[in-house]
């Protein structure tokens, strides 16, 4: 997002806008019961984390219907959204269209029958194939990338797309699992931070639960350090965090006005 559309919003808003979301679910070979066991205490220990710094996020999980973490995560303080979590033993390039419609159909209509307002797909892996007639079809106003870190190159802007009501999030960046300055993840993630409030341009973080799971410390000490430092720049006033399902709506209806360009592009 360019610097003068990022300074727009700044304005508006009193902040810059920022989300975070956060994919809920273990890699494959960690879906034990231990494994289980681990998520859920990162669980817990992120949404005390995100209370105590009044930040909301948006939680992504295989199936909300479904979901264990789903009542602990919409009870909390936080005004949390939940997602659908887009992986690739159901969303693969493999999958037909019609197992694919299927999947899309059980995940988010039987999200809505279960009284949830669900309307975000993260994905963890690039889903080239997906047919925006899906996307419309299902009620998705929000498609989140893969993340990448904050070391690496950022991606072009002209990413960030529009088409009808449907959104795609720009430049996802991961949040690192250490929180030693020192290294480069850290350090590139910092900057990122200071670069976001220099430019007044929105930033979207994600945060990998899973992953955090398989450390010995389950990453709940790095992930309270970056959290504190993003909750003061909120106290500050120069961030505002809101999810992406709000943030989706937001921009859906400042865009509605101006041509747009194609869904899910590279």
């Amino acid at each position: 997002m360019g610097v003068a559309r990022g300074r727009q919003v700044s304005k508006a808003v009193g902040g810059i806008e920022v989300t975070l979301s956060i994919d809920l679910e273990m890699a494959i070979g960690w879906q034990t019961s231990q494994g289980q066991q681990r998520l859920e205490a990162v669980t817990a220990g992120l949404i005390e984390l995100l209370d105590s710094q009044c930040i909301p996020a948006t939680w992504g999980v295989s199936n909300p219907a479904l979901s264990a973490a789903r009542d602990v995560i919409l009870t909390a303080r936080s005004p949390h959204e939940v997602a659908v979590l887009g992986e690739r033993f159901w969303l693969g390039d493999g999958t037909t269209p019609s197992r694919l419609a299927q999947e899309f159909e059980r995940r988010f209509a039987g999200a809505r029958r279960a009284g949830l307002e669900v309307s975000t797909l993260l994905l963890r892996q690039t889903a080239e194939h997906l047919d925006l007639n899906l996307l419309l079809g299902n009620g998705i106003t929000a498609v989140r990338g893969p993340a990448v870190a904050a070391s690496a190159k950022p991606a072009d802007s002209r990413q960030e797309t529009r088409r009808f009501s449907t959104w795609q999030v720009p430049s996802p960046t991961l949040i690192p699992r250490s929180g030693s300055w020192w290294q480069a993840d850290p350090w590139a993630f910092q900057q990122r931070l200071k670069r976001a409030v220099q430019w007044a341009s929105p930033l979207h973080l994600v945060l990998d639960a899973g992953k955090l799971a398989e450390l010995s410390d389950l990453g709940l000490p790095a992930a309270a350090r970056f959290m504190r430092d993003l909750g003061q720049m909120q106290s500050e006033k120069q961030f505002r965090f809101v999810t992406l399902g709000e943030f989706a709506r937001e921009y859906l209806n400042r865009r509605a006005s101006q041509p747009s360009r194609s869904v899910l592009a590279a």
